[in-house]
């Protein structure tokens, strides 16, 4: 059975691979002192049920968020990231025949940004349409 949670941990076991990543919890963590740390969320989708199967395509965020002690620093830490965290989640989308199946972009926003108090830079990319089908018995 494919589960828009099954694709998450997928996409997290992706991301907590790249060099320079700390912390890639499988839930958004009430706090955490290991910086860079991304979360991934489910933010928007849709649901169509065809021929027997409940297919969903969903946009998955990733918030990358790097401590903010010093904005030299800080920026210094977190553009290599920009690069290779869509890179890792396209190569490992193409290459998994596997479920989730992929059928979008890959965008991204940056901010100042806060965890739990504490300043950060923030990369947000959103992941369009990871596709996950499943049938209906």
């Amino acid at each position: 059975m494919a589960t828009i949670q099954a694709a998450i941990q997928q996409l997290v076991v992706t991301v907590a691979a790249v060099t320079g990543m700390r912390n890639v919890p499988t839930a958004p963590p009430d706090n955490s002192d290991q910086f860079p740390f991304a979360t991934l969320i489910p933010v928007s989708g849709k649901f169509e049920m065809a021929g027997g199967f409940l297919t969903s395509w969903h946009d998955v965020e990733i918030h990358l968020h790097v401590e903010r002690k010093g904005m030299a620093m800080a920026y210094n830490q977190i553009i290599p990231l920009l690069t290779s965290i869509p890179k890792a989640i396209m190569q490992a989308l193409y290459s998994d025949a596997a479920e989730p199946n992929w059928e979008g972009n890959i965008t991204y926003v940056w901010e100042p940004s806060s965890w739990q108090n504490t300043p950060t830079l923030a990369f947000i990319f959103t992941i369009e349409g990871v596709k996950v089908q499943d049938t209906l018995t």
